[in-house]
């Protein structure tokens, strides 16, 4: 599963870092403009 996030901030980051840590096959793609 391909997952592509906005905007995530620094909590947000702590999140995906457990979700990917979770499901392995899942590939997390995260743009914070800054």
């Amino acid at each position: 599963m391909n997952i592509l996030i906005s905007g995530f901030g620094n909590i947000g980051c702590r999140h995906a870092q457990a979700m990917l840590k979770a499901k392995k096959d899942w590939r997390l793609f995260v743009i914070e403009p800054s």
